[in-house]
């Protein structure tokens, strides 16, 4: 993770192999990441479905993981769906290391209706246009559709792209400027804003 802000995606899909949704208390950030840390750690957070944001974590190592920022309530059962996200808010460069086992199949992950945080958890390299989604996200839907961006790491907001299944794939929201070969890396995640419920198809490993 850089120093400034991101969106993280943690990089496994399934835990001891019965499919289960990871946990806060399965990723562990490195020393520089730590609420103790000389550097001045770092925290992250999830944002509710009306694009509000929700609950705000610290990683404390010595107090046995993850609290709610400014608390003593520990968080680490907190479950990260597959395919979920995190804004992360670091003072220095770190890293997360997760705990669990990597699935290789294509898989579908559930977009709500209004706000949520997803992003790349295969440990491989994609690009956007590996990812599909369902028909009431296209920007032709009756529903409305629905569109994803990117934050820059000094927080802003980046670029924000429609997916146009009749036109071959994303483009640059208002525009004809096809991304479909944006690298999304391992982990990098997006903001989500969808009309309706929809889904996001991720490829299988064997076929990037």
């Amino acid at each position: 993770m850089p120093a400034g802000s991101s969106i993280i995606a943690p990089s496994f899909t399934t835990v001891c192999g019965g499919g289960t949704d990871l946990t806060l208390g399965m990723i562990t950030p490195s020393a520089d990441f730590d609420a103790e840390s000389a550097t001045g750690g770092g925290t992250i957070q999830f944002i509710n479905a009306d694009g509000s944001w929700g609950v705000q974590a610290e990683y404390w190592a010595n107090y046995g993981g993850w609290f709610v920022a400014g608390t003593d309530d520990q968080i680490n059962d907190t479950v990260i769906p597959k395919g979920g996200a995190v804004y992360v808010s670091a003072s220095a460069a770190a890293t997360f290391q997760c705990a669990g086992e990597i699935g290789l199949t294509s898989f579908t992950v559930t977009i709500p209706a209004g706000s949520s945080q997803l992003g790349n958890c295969i440990p491989a390299a994609l690009t956007l246009g590996n990812i599909t989604p369902s028909a009431d996200f296209d920007a032709e839907a009756a529903t409305g559709g629905g569109t994803i961006q990117f934050i820059n790491v000094d927080g802003s907001w980046g670029v924000q792209a429609e997916y146009w299944a009749n036109y071959g794939g994303w483009f640059v929201v208002g525009t004809d400027d096809q991304i479909n070969d944006t690298p999304l890396s391992e982990g990098a995640g997006f903001y989500v804003s969808a009309s309706a419920a929809a889904t996001l198809t991720f490829p299988a490993i064997a076929d990037l």
